[in-house]
C-alpha cells in the first residue's frame, strides 16, 4: 500500500506542479526557491495562450484526428471485414504484414513522403499529414475491427440480409 501510494505520487506530482505553474503570476514561476503554493491565483498565461495562434494549433490537431480516425476505421473496417469473414493462407499472410508493418520505423519514411508529397504538390496541406497519419495507424485500426468482427455474430448479418429483402 505503501508502495502503491508513492507511485500515485511520483504520477501525480508532474500535474500538480504544471496546474500551479499555469496559475502562478511571471514572477513565481521562476522563482528560487521555487514557490509550490501561488501567493495569488492568475489566469493570465491561458488569456495569453488563448491571444496567440493556439486556438488555430488546437483547430489544425483536432482537425487532423478527426479525418485521420474517419478515415483509418473506414479503410480498417473495409479491409477487416473480408478478413474476419472469409479466412485463408492469403488473409493470415496480410495480417502478419500489418503486424510487421506495425514495428517499421516511421523515421525511415521521411525522405519518401516528402518526395511523393512534393511531386503531388501536398507539401504544407492537411491532406499528406492525414494520408501519412492514416498509414501508420491503418494495421492497428484493421487488426482492431478484425477482432470486432470476428466476435459478431454471424446471425446479425443473416438479419440484415433477411430485412433489407422486406418492403417497409
Amino acid at each position: 500500500l505503501v508502495v502503491a501510494g508513492c507511485v500515485v505520487a511520483v504520477e501525480l506530482f508532474p500535474i500538480a506542479w504544471m496546474l500551479s505553474t499555469a496559475i502562478k503570476p511571471h514572477g513565481e514561476v521562476f522563482a528560487y526557491p521555487p514557490v509550490w503554493i501561488p501567493t495569488h491565483v492568475t489566469f493570465e498565461a491561458f488569456a495569453s495562450a488563448l491571444r496567440g495562434d493556439m486556438l488555430g494549433f488546437l483547430f489544425n490537431s483536432l482537425f487532423i484526428a478527426a479525418c485521420t480516425a474517419l478515415l483509418s476505421t473506414v479503410a480498417g473496417a473495409l479491409a477487416a471485414y473480408p478478413m474476419s469473414r472469409r479466412p485463408s493462407t492469403p488473409t493470415r499472410l496480410a495480417l502478419g504484414y500489418l503486424l510487421a508493418s506495425i514495428a517499421f520505423p516511421a523515421p525511415l519514411l521521411l525522405m519518401t513522403t516528402y518526395i511523393v508529397g512534393a511531386q503531388f504538390n501536398l507539401i504544407d496541406t492537411y491532406v499528406l499529414v492525414v494520408l501519412v497519419n492514416s498509414v501508420f495507424t491503418l494495421p492497428v485500426c484493421t487488426w482492431t475491427l478484425k477482432a470486432f468482427f470476428d466476435g459478431l455474430p454471424i446471425e446479425v448479418e443473416e438479419i440484415g440480409r433477411a430485412s433489407c429483402r422486406e418492403r417497409v
